[in-house]
């Protein structure tokens, strides 16, 4: 229901009923419903509350679309919370990892070229075969990839896991992960792993790489 003011342009709740699919390279976002207030001043568009959901989660959204009938541009912050299961499976991780997290973010640039740059928080996630690890993650996705140049795990018997993650959308571009682990109890590690720990106690210290080919 939007009312027109001169000078002013369009403004007011809308909402988008039907599916709306996000698709990035081979990928895609289901999208439905999306809710929220808009002003249009005949070039720009100003959201205010945009509901998202999606089964990776549910995002409000605020900011600007400039020159939306000729060369758009983003502008937008995103807060709202996430199924680490489900948006893990834009980068399947080497291990399961799942829970409810909080996503704080900002994406930029063209539609066809944009860059979503967010920070996750999820107090209690599972790992492997772990249960309550802390875990923060710094990432930026683009249609060209996902980078995680930042996450940090911590469990509840101590000691940290930093990584970072590149994970190319090319069909022929290979991924990696590094790791550096401190201070972990052995049989932490191996739970986090998803490897039936062995029968010794020891606290573990290190770091680790792993390669992987496009689909692997």
């Amino acid at each position: 229901d939007l009312a027109y003011e001169l000078g002013e342009g369009a403004s007011g709740p809308f909402e988008i009923r039907n599916d709306l699919i996000v698709r990035v390279g081979a990928r895609r976002v289901v999208i439905a419903p999306v809710k929220g207030n808009v002003v249009f001043d005949g070039s720009n568009l100003e959201l205010a509350n945009v509901g998202l959901e999606t089964k990776e989660g549910t995002i409000a959204v605020n900011g600007s679309i400039t020159r939306v009938l000729d060369t758009p541009t983003l502008d937008l912050t995103l807060d709202g919370t996430a199924d680490i299961e489900r948006a893990a499976l834009w980068a399947p991780p080497p291990v399961r990892v799942a829970g409810a997290a909080t996503l704080k973010g900002t994406v930029k640039g063209a539609p066809t070229a944009f860059v979503m740059d967010s920070v996750v928080d999820a107090p209690a996630a599972e790992v492997g075969n772990e249960r309550g690890v802390r875990l923060q993650a710094i990432s930026q996705l683009s249609p060209n990839g996902i980078k995680v140049s930042k996450a940090i795990l911590r469990p509840r018997t101590g000691g940290e896991v930093i990584t970072s993650v590149e994970f190319p959308f090319g069909k022929s571009t290979p991924w990696w992960l590094i790791a550096n682990y401190s201070g972990l109890d052995a049989a932490t590690a191996f739970r986090l792993a998803e490897v039936e720990p062995l029968p010794f106690g020891a606290t573990l210290r290190g770091d680790a790489r792993l390669d992987g080919r496009p689909g692997q």
